[in-house]
């Protein structure tokens, strides 16, 4: 299934889907625009199934209520919830409009790209490791934000994500995605692949 989101600043599109068409999605992804920033979550629980879904819907519920946090104090909530859960891994990505920055925080191999107007390719290397309730050390980082700029974001059932050129030339994001995700290779999983572009 793919999900659209949509304002003056942004579009993203959502592609996901289950493990053999299961009734329950492991990955889950969450996108929220406000008026002054964009947040948004991809989230993989443990495993497939039942368990699975229900750590990744925990980790979206907290994004969703610690939305106004740091990204790496948001992580440190979804953590803590997650204790005495099968556990999961998260990217997460928030752009600030007033201060012009895009802010990144990941654990666990949920991948993020990020490419700039001008062919500059940012891919920073995933955290090992999952969410569980233990404590852990997260981390932040801060790119600039500039109009054009689009990013990737998948979960591990993505074996070949799309090409950079498919990104970086998309036009209105809702006419192009679906093809754009018809060209990418999936593993038998659970799979999430997020794209969004900035105007």
């Amino acid at each position: 299934m793919i999900s659209f989101y949509e304002d003056s600043r942004l579009e993203i599109a959502a592609l996901q889907q289950s493990k053999n068409n299961m009734h329950f999605c492991g990955d889950a992804h969450l996108v929220l625009t406000e008026k002054d920033f964009m947040i948004c979550a991809v989230v993989d629980g443990l495993g497939s199934g039942e368990g699975a879904h229900e750590s990744a819907d925990i980790v979206v519920k907290e994004v969703e209520k610690q939305k106004d946090l740091k990204l790496d104090d948001i992580m440190v909530a979804c953590n803590e919830k997650l204790h005495g859960y099968r556990g999961a891994v998260v990217s997460l990505v928030k752009i600030d409009y007033l201060e012009r920055a895009l802010y990144y925080s990941n654990f666990g191999n949920i991948s993020f790209v990020l490419y700039y107007p001008d062919g500059k390719v940012i891919q920073p290397i995933p955290s090992r490791g999952y969410l569980s309730g233990r404590v852990q050390k997260f981390y932040l980082e801060r790119f600039p934000y500039e109009e054009g700029m689009t990013f990737m974001l998948y979960s591990d059932g993505v074996k070949k994500p799309p090409e950079k050129n498919q990104i970086t030339k998309m036009g209105k994001v809702k006419e192009e995605v679906p093809s754009i995700f018809e060209a990418a290779t999936f593993a038998q999983d659970d799979v999430t692949l997020l794209i969004g572009k900035l105007h």
